[in-house]
């Protein structure tokens, strides 16, 4: 499966926070959204960085509540790991587990397309396990009929 086909199925909105805006205001917002991870974005639209719930916690404990009124350019991951909606979801798993991300910006033309989570990959992947299983298993029950 590629990441394409991932992001035909949860759709490739993409939540994203200006790097001047404070960690209170991207932490809010990934709060009321419910997600891990913000792309980082600026006026011109390219790809600043990453924000995650990883990156706000460290702001925290390294600089305690003034981390709060900070800059989300202060603690962003500035050089994300990303893939393109070509990929293969094998190959994103592979690369986020090598890099440790847990989300990945999908790139088209230095856009950002959408963005990809660790959650879709076990996801995608489980879906496929259960596909393999179910498909076996009906193969295993022709040949059992059929002998």
């Amino acid at each position: 499966m590629f990441v394409k086909e991932v992001l035909a199925r949860k759709g490739n909105e993409v939540k994203k926070v200006d790097p001047e805006e404070t960690i209170e205001v991207a932490a809010a917002l990934m709060r009321l959204e419910r997600i891990g991870a913000l792309v980082v974005s600026g006026a011109d639209g390219a790809l600043d960085g990453v924000l995650s719930e990883k990156d706000v916690v460290r702001a925290i404990a390294d600089c305690g509540a003034r981390a709060l009124r900070m800059k989300v350019a202060d603690f962003m991951d500035r050089k994300p790991t990303i893939c393109s909606a070509e990929d293969t979801v094998a190959k994103v798993a592979r690369t986020m587990t090598l890099h440790r991300a847990r989300h990945v910006p999908v790139m088209e033309q230095d856009r950002v397309a959408g963005l990809i989570s660790i959650g879709d990959v076990v996801r995608d992947r489980f879906e496929e396990m259960e596909l393999e299983r179910d498909t076996l298993r009906d193969i295993a029950l022709s040949h059992q009929l059929a002998g």
